[in-house]
């Protein structure tokens, strides 16, 4: 049994000492507080489960601190541990209140032991399922967006695209000091933002096979971060690659992968900032791994970042897509995506793939490889775009 982490809340030293001693043989780390319920609100987070002694679970239950445990720490179980032979009744009303189980006292460290590791599985199922859950509500929401992207795109395209023409018609038709033009223009911006969003929405419905076809990573991924800085040239970005020598290969659809990446990554750094995309191939994976130094991600919405339509920009600023058509791309291509940020630092995103094309193999031409030598940066030299 892999090492777990038990907070005891009991009263009584000696009954601490051999609920320690209990767990400890049996390879569970544990931490020990008295009568106070202040230490599960303080510590019950760091914990995989809670034994507390009657009276303070009574005393949790009474003054709100178990249901605001319960709500806050989802599937942290509780072993209320007892001196008195509970009946059936006793036992099932402690267990109505929030208790996994009831453990007689003095303790029995074997069957203890059975008990939390009972409960440990326990939570361990509990939290499958409420992953497996949220996976099926995101899924049951993608195909119900599926649905409504495609009538959409169907019946806005057209329009906005002969709304837009008109639009650059009437701005063409102006002298550059009309009045006019400022309007015509912000018409213009809103229109695009339009057409992104039903774009991305259709990308987002499809469920099209992903372009597999290898290029030269280095030259994919070199040509995705030009094309996503040449869109802010007032910013002072500097880029680093680092690819192994032999080349790497890179199937099409990554370019997507690439820009959606860099793009966030660039408005992460508002003041400028750096860059640094790397690759490795080992175990017969390809990791690629994209590190800003932006502002960071706020530890409390990681976990929500590859959710459909969830954005920290600005309102009109994204569609909060990009990264759900990111991890869509990736897993169909066979990989994986993470996220590892910190607030005021920066973020790095790491994408593992399957390697398809034995290392030795490079797809790189010598154009490829004489641009290499002025545009790729080594680890030492940085490139400034």
């Amino acid at each position: 049994m892999s090492a777990r982490r038990v907070l005891i809340i009991c009263s009584d030293l000696s009954e601490r000492m051999d609920i320690r001693s209990a767990l400890g043989a049996a390879g569970i780390e544990s931490s020990e507080a008295a009568t106070t319920t202040a230490a599960l609100r303080e510590h019950g987070a760091d914990a995989d489960l809670v034994v507390l002694d009657r009276d303070v679970f009574m005393a949790a239950d009474a003054d709100g601190t178990l249901d605001a445990a319960i709500t806050d720490m989802a599937h942290l179980p509780f072993l209320v541990t007892t001196h008195d032979h509970e009946d059936v009744a006793g036992a099932v009303d402690l267990m109505r209140r929030g208790a996994f189980s009831v453990v007689p006292l003095p303790v029995a460290g074997s069957q203890l032991v059975v008990q939390v590791e009972q409960a440990l599985r326990h939570r361990d199922l509990s939290s499958r399922n409420a992953d497996l859950q949220r996976s099926l509500d995101v899924h049951e929401r993608l195909a119900m967006i599926g649905k409504l992207a495609a009538g959409v795109a169907h019946e806005l395209n057209n329009p906005l695209d002969g709304v837009l023409r008109f639009v650059n018609l009437a701005a063409g038709s102006l002298p550059a000091d009309a009045p006019e033009l400022p309007y015509l223009h912000e018409a213009r911006r809103g229109l695009r933002r339009m057409a992104d969003i039903v774009r991305d929405l259709l990308q987002f419905s499809r469920n099209a096979s992903v372009e597999i076809a290898d290029e030269d990573g280095e030259r994919l991924v070199d040509d995705a971060v030009r094309q996503v800085l040449g869109q802010v040239p007032e910013k002072q970005i500097e880029t680093t690659y680092d690819f192994p020598e032999s080349g790497i290969a890179l199937p099409r659809a990554m370019f997507q992968v690439i820009a959606n990446l860099a793009k966030n990554a660039v408005d992460a750094m508002p003041s400028g900032g750096s860059l640094r995309v790397s690759a490795t191939i080992q175990d017969g994976s390809i990791a690629l791994t994209l590190r800003d130094s932006g502002n960071g991600i706020p530890t409390e919405i990681r976990d929500r970042i590859f959710e459909p339509f969830f954005t920290t920009k600005e309102v009109g600023s994204g569609t909060g897509l990009g990264l759900s058509i990111c991890q869509r791309i990736v897993e169909r291509l066979g990989g994986s995506m993470s996220v590892d940020s910190e607030a005021g630092v920066g973020t790095s995103v790491a994408v593992e793939l399957p390697l398809r094309r034995p290392v030795g193999l490079p797809l790189r031409t010598e154009r490829a490889r004489a641009d290499s030598v002025t545009t790729t940066a080594s680890p030492a030299v940085a490139r400034e775009s």
